[in-house]
């Protein structure tokens, strides 16, 4: 990176810690409107820039190994770890070779289920990462949210035929 330029090398992730809740709704418009009223109160809140520079100044004070030491006690805690990665909206191409698809994830966390989503032009990727000793079926997983997935979007757009009318 050039010198005097406004950006920065390096990942800043800032994270919030939501409640998870699993349930059966006469509508499954009803589980998004719900989650998303939640995840619109953390982000307006202060708690990803704080988790942001709580990790910072753990790593200036104690370094690496305290940071480490403390997402792995936040992480073990943790039931899911579910991210969402806006992708390009238009295909890219490296050496010339036009990728398909991506698909980031993570090894080595000490959490039973980890779902990445990422969009790619028109596509949506998951990729599940899960303990095959706690999610016996990881498969059945995938399988089970596409068709979680195909009956929120049935129920959107048959709101939306509603409105229409």
């Amino acid at each position: 990176m050039k010198a005097g330029t406004l950006g920065h090398w390096g990942n800043k992730i800032g994270y919030v810690l939501l409640p998870f809740a699993i349930g059966l709704r006469s509508n499954p418009l009803d589980y998004v409107k719900e989650t998303k009223v939640v995840i619109d109160k953390k982000k307006a809140s202060l708690e990803p820039l704080f988790a942001y520079f709580i990790v910072d100044l753990v790593l200036k004070l104690f370094g690496i190994k305290a940071v480490g030491k403390l997402h792995h006690k936040l992480f073990f805690n943790t039931t899911l770890w579910f991210s969402n990665v806006p992708g390009p909206e238009q295909e890219v191409t490296f050496f010339g070779h036009d990728a398909t698809y991506i698909a980031p994830s993570c090894y080595g966390q000490p959490n039973a289920l980890m779902i990445h989503i990422v969009s790619y032009v028109d596509k949506l990727t998951f990729v599940i990462s899960a303990d095959e000793e706690t999610i016996q079926d990881p498969h059945r997983l995938g399988d089970d949210l596409e068709e979680s997935l195909q009956l929120i979007k049935a129920s959107a757009l048959a709101k939306e035929g509603n409105k229409n009318k």
